[in-house]
């Protein structure tokens, strides 16, 4: 399955999260520290396998990826592969639901960019996301460069109340359609630096190239746990990465050497 980004502009998202909850067989679960964790036809986030053009996620805390912190934009994602069934052969034990695969927008020489502001309300609480994304190049080196921010408020669906008979005895639930002081999904800001550069080698190494990328995102949540005390459960979660790839044509096959740094906190 594929979603391009005309579909990522007409959905309005703004993390990986937003996309996929919408997807037929595909379920979000929450749990406050840990983030929103993805299932795949019924298989948990331990065996979903999320990639960026086709690297691992770097930072997996119990064993899982936060889709949550993953932020998608119109303007910097060209799509998004979901692939569903075992693929172990290929990727190992983590793919056993299936793999999805974000790929992002490549450098241009040409001259350009875009800006997206947007402004988006869910359950009476309102969040904005904002972006800058520009592009251009001389001679045989292509740059890209990707800023993106958002807010994601707090939401407080409201819960449930027990209902008690005569004798003391719980006889059913109410459901409360008004807040009830726990969030469902926490107040989450994040920040990411993106930055990409492409090298088109002269002469005998045309059939050459070398790209270099720079990452960098910041993702903050905080949300009320209980209504009865004023604690509040904060989570932030750092990730810093820089990445070369060099890949040539060889007879008719192709050599890609691939070496990557990456330091996630938690």
């Amino acid at each position: 399955e594929v979603i391009d980004s005309a579909k990522l502009r007409e959905s309005g998202a703004r993390t990986l999260a937003e996309v996929l909850e919408d997807q037929a067989g595909i379920q979000l679960n929450s749990s406050m520290g840990l983030g929103q964790e993805v299932q795949l036809d019924g298989l948990d986030g331990r065996h979903v396998l999320i990639l960026i053009d086709g690297r691992p996620v770097n930072g997996r805390v119990n064993n899982r990826v936060d889709v949550g912190r993953l932020p998608v934009s119109a303007g910097s994602v060209e799509r998004i592969e979901i692939v569903r069934g075992p693929m172990s052969a290929l990727y190992g034990s983590e793919a056993l639901g299936g793999v999805i695969n974000i790929v992002t927008k490549k450098p241009a020489q040409a001259l350009g960019g875009e800006a997206e502001l947007g402004w988006q309300l869910s359950s009476g609480v309102s969040g904005y996301s904002a972006g800058l994304h520009g592009r251009g190049g001389a001679g045989p080196v292509a740059l890209r460069l990707d800023l993106t921010g958002n807010h994601l408020p707090a939401i407080d669906r409201g819960g449930v109340e027990d209902v008690v008979g005569a004798d003391g005895y719980v006889v059913g639930q109410n459901v409360l359609f008004t807040p009830d002081g726990k969030a469902d999904l926490p107040d989450r800001r994040q920040l990411g630096v993106h930055g990409e550069a492409a090298l088109s080698l002269p002469g005998a190494l045309e059939d050459t190239s070398v790209r270099a990328t720079l990452d960098s995102s910041l993702s903050e949540s905080s949300a009320r746990t209980s209504p009865d005390v004023p604690f509040r459960d904060r989570t932030r979660s750092e990730e810093h990465g820089a990445a070369v790839l060099l890949e040539s044509d060889v007879g008719e096959g192709n050599v890609a050497v691939d070496l990557r740094v990456n330091r996630y906190r938690h």
